[in-house]
Formats: structure tokens, sequence, C-alpha cells
């Protein structure tokens, strides 16, 4: 129940700020690579679990909820500057009991923005004007996939879907989004994972453009 809640709580927060035009992205991707590394030390203990639950620990959830942060390139358009940071966040559901392969479906918001800010410089365009920075993009995706874990929270998840993506300046536009990512087994209901992502803009100002990111985060099920 509260899994439900904070996942309502949070993707409430994200689509309302984004629609505000606030993209709290902003704020994370300036403690990404800090948080990034904590998170990995924090999940190492993880990493040394045996296969079967632990003595005492309660048996793991179906549904289970991410949170990662990362960085990576977008391509398509021309633009001077590609490389940036990314955070995701993701509620999924699978459809039996951890220890055997399953069906998956959940919920995802994905962000991509650039490291750095406009150059003040004007570098000029072959179509004309300034070369402009990779757009911010924000996407809101219906995924569904497989996944394979074992009963201690080790997993290995597919997933991919539908998606709407607004991109910097209010512009919103259909895609997909696709995702592949494994995670160590749980300490009381926390496991460490790492992947990579992909949000994909197939006409996107009659071009397809797309942001592929890696991520390392942490699962709770």
């Amino acid at each position: 129940m509260w899994k439900a809640r904070s996942a309502r709580i949070l993707f409430g927060a994200l689509l309302q700020s984004s629609a505000l035009g606030f993209h709290p992205v902003l704020l994370m991707s300036m403690l990404s690579s800090r948080a990034c590394f904590a998170i990995a030390i924090l999940s190492l203990p993880t990493l040394a679990l045996p296969a079967r639950p632990l003595m005492g620990q309660a048996a793991l959830s179906r549904f289970s909820f991410d949170l990662a942060l990362g960085g990576g390139r977008g391509s398509g358009g021309v633009h001077r500057s590609r490389t940036g940071e990314a955070a995701d966040a993701l509620v999924a559901w699978r459809a039996r009991a951890l220890g055997r392969p399953a069906l998956v479906g959940g919920v995802a918001y994905s962000l991509f923005t650039l490291t750095g800010g406009e150059d003040a410089v004007c570098l000029p365009s072959p179509r004309g004007g300034c070369l402009t920075s990779y757009p911010l993009i924000g996407s809101v995706s219906v995924l569904g996939g497989v996944e394979v874990a074992a009963r201690n929270g080790a997993a290995v998840r597919i997933l991919a879907g539908p998606a709407i993506h607004q991109v910097e300046g209010g512009t919103y536009t259909g895609g997909f989004v696709a995702r592949a990512d494994a995670g160590t087994a749980a300490l009381w209901r926390l496991s460490l994972w790492g992947g990579v992502r992909t949000q994909l803009l197939p006409r996107y100002r009659g071009e397809t453009y797309s942001a592929t990111a890696l991520l390392v985060g942490l699962r709770v099920r």
C-alpha cells in the first residue's frame, strides 16, 4: 500500500512540476555523480548475499520501485552539445512471485538534460542562425516486458513501450522508451541495479531524435 501511495505522490509531483515548466532533473543532475557513487558504496553488501532470502527476511514483493541517475548522449538534429545527465523513476509489477521468469508491466518517468548550459559564443549552424544545445527531454511511458529474478531479488529485466515526450520549450510528441537492467540481491528489500535506457522520438521536427543513457540506481521490493 505504501509503495502505491509513494508512486502516486512522486509521479503526480513530477507531472505537475513539468506542466509548470520546472524540471526537477536540473537539480538532480547537479548531484548525480556523487549520488551514483554513494549508491554504489552503500549497496556493495548486497553483492555477497546468498541465492535465498536471508533468514528472518520477509518474502520480497512482486511490486518494485526504482530510482536512478546516470549520463548519456542524444542523437538527431544539428546541435552543438549532446552529452547530458539522466534520471529515472519506475513503478513495476510482475505477474509471478520471484524465483522464476515472469511478465512485467510498469509506468516510468524518464529525464535527459545537458550537463552544461548554452555557450555565449554563437557557432553558425548549417541551417542558418546559431547552433543550439540538445533539448531537455522528459518522458512518461507505459512499459511491458520480461524479468528473470531469483527469490533473493537478483534480477535481469527488459522493458519497452509507448511514451509521451515533453521536449524543452513545451512541445509534446509521441514515441517510445526501452530499457534493460540487471540488479543485485536485495538486502532488506533494497538492491542496487544498473542498466541502459533509450528515449526515442521518431517524429520530432521532421527528424528522429533519441537519448540513450547508462543508469545506476536503487530498487525497493
